[in-house]
């Protein structure tokens, strides 16, 4: 976070508290003792070992380095880092879990657009536009959750967060 200005630290320990359901202090705390470098010494180990399978490649023309798979990571912070950095683990537990995809952004925006490009409508402010909104998506997350079979209950949990 040291490369970070004053204000976009704060933002940082703002979501890690938001996500793991802690106060901005223990999250400020946690933060700080993984910057610097309070590691397990199994928890470096692993880490290590996760960092020498980067490759560097191509993504659209730009070039990146490909860490490790998912559920390499996943598998670091839920079984090494959590029981150091329970907090700081929960946020990035929760952040890795989240599906890559515009789809929900891009549903949300057409959900607003379609709310103001009614005349009717263009003259709501913005506590109701919020509340119809609400209403519509949970109104179409139930409907799909009705027509789910039980086995595809995990994947309708994961689109409610």
């Amino acid at each position: 976070m040291k490369d970070l200005t004053p204000e976009q630290q704060e933002d940082v320990v703002h979501v890690v508290a938001r996500l793991a359901g802690v106060s901005q202090d223990v999250a400020r705390h946690e933060l700080r003792r993984f910057e610097c470098g309070a590691w397990h010494h199994e928890m470096i180990r692993v880490a290590n070992d996760i960092m020498s399978m980067s490759e560097p490649g191509q993504r659209n023309g730009r070039a990146v380095t490909i860490i490790a798979a998912a559920s390499q990571r996943l598998t670091w912070w839920q079984i090494y880092a959590k029981p150091h950095f329970p907090a700081l683990a929960t946020a990035a537990l929760r952040l890795l879990s989240v599906h890559v995809s515009t789809c929900a952004s891009e549903r949300n925006w057409s959900a607003w657009g379609r709310l103001f490009d009614d005349p009717r409508r263009s003259g709501l402010d913005m506590a109701s536009a919020e509340k119809l909104i609400f209403i519509q998506t949970n109104d179409e997350l139930a409907a799909n959750y009705d027509s789910v079979d039980q086995s595809n209950q995990q994947d309708v949990a994961i689109s409610l967060f």
